[in-house]
This record gives C-alpha cells, structure tokens and sequence, in this order.
C-alpha cells in the first residue's frame, strides 16, 4: 500500500466533500476536542518528552537538539568526553537535512567533529543522496547495531575497559536507489584515514621492516544490493524502519579498495552476503536466522579484514557475538549463522503467574568459521602480511560457538538472556572473555 505525501494534510472542506457519511454534531466535537487538547501545554511537553526519548533529540523550531545520551560519556582514550550536536529539523526543510557535532576529551585533549547532510531526491520509491566528514574515535570490529561510539550506555555497560578505539577520519558519499518497493541499490564511496594507538598498535612484520606504522589509509567503492518482497516500513521524512515480511532479506556488498586513490595504500576486493528471514510457525511462536557469508581477494592489513562483531557491554547486540571480545578474530573468509526461536506464549502461558505478566521465552544460538590466508595472517612468527596482528587477535579455523536462553516482553521494553561461550575456552592472557553472562537490551514488543 502507497500512501501519498499530502494525503494526511487535506483541508476540512476536502474531507466534508470526500466522506461518503456527513459527521454528527457529537463526533465533529471530538475533532475540536482532540483541537484543543493538542494545544494544552502540559499534553505538549509530555509529546516534547516522549518525541525526544524515543528519538534521541529535542526538537526546537528549525533544530533538534541531540542525541541526549552523547553529551557526556568516558573512556580511556579520551577520559571524560563532551559532545554537542544536532540536525536540522522537518520545520527547516523536507527535502535536506544537515547535521553536526563537535566533542572533546580531557584525558587526550583533542577536538573531535563530523558535519555532513542528506538530500531526498524523491521518497516513493526512495531516492537520497548525501555526504559525511567525521574525525572522531571509532570502534573497529562493532556490528551496525552496536551503541555508537559516546553513547554514555557504553560507558556505564562495559564489561572491560572501553580502550581498543582508534582515531579515524573518514569522509562517505552515498547514493542510493530504489526500483521498486524492496528492491534497492546503494553505490558508495569511502575514504578512511585510521591511527593506532598504545592498545591497538599498528606494527610491521619481520619481512615488511618489522618497524611501527603511523596509520592506514584505505579508498573504497561500495555498490550494496538489497532484495525482499512484500516488507513492512515505517517512513518518516529522511529515516525508516523496516519491520520485516513474508520473504528472505538478501543484502549484497561488491566492495574495492583502489590503490593509491587519496594515498590509499591497498588494492582489494571483497564479497559479503548475508540473509535474514523470520519464519512463522505457529502455534510456537516465530523462527529467525540470518546467514553471513564473506571473502576477502587481496593483501591488506588487519584493520582491513573482516574483524569479527563483538560486544564487550552488558547490552544484547543481535547482529554481534555477545560473548565475543573486540580484535578476537579477523578472517579474509568466513561463514556466520545466527539462528533465534521466540515461543511467544507457547510457554510461558501455561504457568499461571507468567501468563499475567506475559512474559516470553527466547532461545538463540551463533556460529562462526572462518580462515585466514598466510599472506594476511600477522599471527604468524614468519608472516609476509603487511602488519602484525595485535596480542589476542587470531583466526577463527576452530568454530566459535555461544547460545542462550531470555525472557522478552518484561513490562513490554525488556529483554534479559543468560548467555554461555562453547568453546575457545583456554585461558588467554591477551583477551580477558567470560563463558557465562548476561545481557539485556531494549526490545518494543506488540
């Protein structure tokens, strides 16, 4: 269904003229009374408040004030970090928004910022075009779900000390297409400029000089692919969500790194794919999996490899191994399966308290393989790669393995799961990992 941009700002005499029943007097009052109501300041800062927690700003006039929880964060890079920033607003325009930030730290004083925009060409089907600056920290090896780099929720949930950040610049242009309602082409170019630092060296091997490396540059072009049929969104004028349909998600990226474009150092080529579907079976609940599969085809250091998702907070990341540290594995090729079963009430419904409660049982589990080619393991004592590998970090030729068993719907915004590592269990003086935990997140469940 297609919903068209003016169809909810007509004119009252266009909807006396169109509804096919002339409105009682009692229900015309309801309209003046809704009026009034939205009027009432108490009820607009309750909207205020609700608008800004849910969306991370605070909207006033032409800007949005935001996202709240980056004002204030820590680590041990930066120390204590200061961040104000913002977007334009729909009241500023629906066609472009721009955005900015500017952050600093005590402990590294250092100024950081990003600036950037987003243009909508057209938005059924989507058009966009846009461009972002960013010099500020970044974690490499996070999924593209994990809290981003401030968010004070990292600081106060981390299980280890939040120190395996690197500082990067990176500049992207993207355009993105969609044919039709589901199929979607994006093409982008991204150029990264990343330094080390005293936990995330960047070393030479004995055959390359075995001497330090003051950063990495990479230059890339990106084309993704996205494909589903019949999907559920929800649209707002620059952003969306999508919630899922009957059919697989295929996501393809063609990625190449172009030598010595921008001072790149690296030619390479990488083939990622992934599929993800939630399957309905009822009456126990819903199944959902998602398949990763990725090769690498070159010689790169290993920032440039795939450094597989970890989490080092107590928060539940769904698209990150949850047991996994940062900088554990890195692989030129790999296979991912992450396999998730929600019972709804098929459970919990028959114990008489939980059904009152309406809690749910979740269980999930994850496995990943993976190789490294010698040209690009730095783990090896005679290693030709073009960098060493960092203390703890390896392949992964031996299967990593966890799962867990959660309760989701707790008074409908809580999902809490008890999480077991299977194996990779020998002690490691490098990676200080748990084999039993547990994570949390926020999770709207209707």
């Amino acid at each position: 269904m297609i919903v068209k941009e003016t169809a909810l700002s007509q004119s009252k005499e266009y909807w006396d003229n169109a509804r096919p029943f002339k409105l009682s007097e009692r229900e015309s009052g309801i309209y003046s009374m809704v009026d009034s109501i939205q009027n009432v300041p108490l009820y607009r800062n309750i909207v205020d408040v609700i608008q800004t927690f849910v969306t991370g700003y605070y909207t006033k006039g032409m800007f949005e004030y935001g996202p709240y929880y980056k004002l204030y964060s820590f680590n041990e890079i930066e120390g204590n970090r200061f961040m104000f920033g913002g977007r334009t607003s729909n009241d500023f325009s629906t066609k472009v928004m721009y955005n900015a930030h500017l952050a600093y730290g005590d402990k590294d004083n250092r100024f950081k910022y990003g600036l950037g925009f987003l243009y909508m060409i057209d938005k059924l089907p989507r058009e966009s075009f846009g461009m972002q600056w960013r010099h500020d920290i970044h974690q490499l090896g996070k999924s593209p779900n994990a809290f981003t780099e401030g968010n004070i929720l990292a600081s106060l949930l981390k299980r280890n000390p939040n120190n395996k950040l690197t500082m990067m610049n990176q500049f992207e242009a993207h355009y993105e297409k969609e044919w039709f309602q589901g199929f979607m082409n994006t093409l982008k170019f991204r150029y990264r400029d990343i330094s080390p630092t005293k936990f995330v060296p960047f070393g030479n091997t004995l055959a390359n000089g075995a001497a330090p490396i003051s950063g990495i540059t990479s230059t890339e072009l990106e084309l993704r692919t996205r494909f589903t049929q019949n999907e559920k969104m929800v649209m707002g004028e620059f952003e969306r969500v999508h919630l899922g349909g009957p059919f697989p998600i295929f996501n393809l990226y063609l990625t190449m790194g172009m030598k010595d474009a921008l001072g790149a150092d690296n030619e390479y080529y990488k083939v990622d794919l992934s599929i993800e579907h939630t399957v309905e079976i009822p009456p126990i609940g819903n199944f959902y999996y998602l398949l990763n599969a990725g090769k690498l085809f070159g010689k790169v250091p290993y920032p440039l490899l795939h450094l597989h998702e970890g989490n080092e907070t107590y928060a539940f990341d769904p698209y990150a191994f949850n047991m996994m540290n940062y900088f554990e594995f890195a692989s030129d090729q790999y296979v991912s399966l992450s396999l998730e079963h929600h019972f709804h009430g098929f459970i919990m419904n028959r114990i008489p308290l939980f059904r009152k409660l309406k809690w749910r049982t979740v269980i999930s589990g994850k496995g990943l393989i993976g190789s490294l080619s010698d040209k690009n393991n730095g783990a090896l004592a005679d290693s030709d790669a073009k960098m060493l590998f960092p203390q703890g970090l390896s392949d992964v030729k031996d299967p990593y393995f966890e799962a867990s068993v959660g309760i989701e719907n707790i008074f409908k915004f809580f999902r809490v799961d008890a999480m077991w590592r299977l194996n990779h269990l020998d002690p490691n003086p490098n990676q200080d990992f748990e084999e039993f935990g547990i994570r949390a997140m926020f999770q709207f469940t209707f």
